[in-house]
């Protein structure tokens, strides 16, 4: 049997690729952690203890910062521009076919523990905005998690009418496939966002929300992680 001889040889090529870009690049990465078909370029402020990056591209402008922690990064492309922005993932459970996005200054993303992601979009752009994802949340596939229009829309007199604003998303929630979430919305805690859902407005905790936009169809509510046996 090949396959423990397979695992040991992609370790030793994962530590010594991590040890080459930490003398090349001068940044922080734990010996703590796995790399396999990745790349990583970032000059420095990067910190990856324990974690798991496979097949994936992390991409950081100087002057911003990374911490990833206990963290499993899957066919997935992180790219950080601009000053003084930041990524924290913390011991996010999944963390699959992602493409992040971290553009501006000062802004910043936040991914707390057990979490879960099939497959999203998330954009983060502006001053100072925010998405914070609290622990334990499921995201399904083809999520798009937009703090920002992109591109700024103009009055008669100049002035950017459409700011990017910071979204949040509590403790355990969970988002259906095709979901988008847009720009300035809370979303309480043990929330469920039913799929092909758009949200523009903030969700309650405890509720069930389906729509576009969203409304609520039920309240009062839980969920878990185990599948239905019928």
């Amino acid at each position: 049997d090949m396959g423990p001889i397979r695992k040991q040889i992609k370790k030793v090529i994962s530590l010594l690729t991590i040890a080459y870009l930490s003398l090349k690049s001068k940044h922080v990465i734990s010996f703590h952690s796995f790399l396999w078909k990745s790349t990583i370029k970032v000059n420095k402020n990067c910190t990856i203890f324990n974690s798991s990056i496979e097949l994936s591209n992390i991409l950081v402008e100087n002057g911003n910062n990374v911490k990833i922690f206990d963290s499993k990064i899957m066919n997935s492309k992180i790219k950080i521009l601009g000053q003084n922005n930041i990524l924290e993932l913390h011991g996010v459970r999944v963390f699959s076919n992602v493409d992040l996005l971290i553009r501006g200054e000062g802004c910043k993303i936040r991914i707390d523990k057990n979490t879960t992601f099939g497959g999203a979009c998330i954009i983060c752009m502006g001053e100072n905005t925010s998405i914070d994802i609290g622990a334990d949340c499921m995201f399904s596939w083809n999520i798009d998690i937009w703090a920002s229009d992109t591109h700024p829309i103009v009055n008669e007199e100049g002035e950017i009418i459409n700011r990017s604003e910071s979204i949040k998303i509590g403790e355990h929630v969970w988002v259906g496939k095709n979901v988008t979430i847009l720009k300035g919305v809370d979303i309480g805690r043990n929330a469920i966002v039913g799929m092909n859902s758009i949200v523009t407005k903030n969700i309650q905790p405890s509720t069930i929300n389906v729509g576009n936009p969203t409304k609520v169809i039920r309240d009062k509510v839980s969920w878990k992680r185990e599948h239905i046996d019928v």
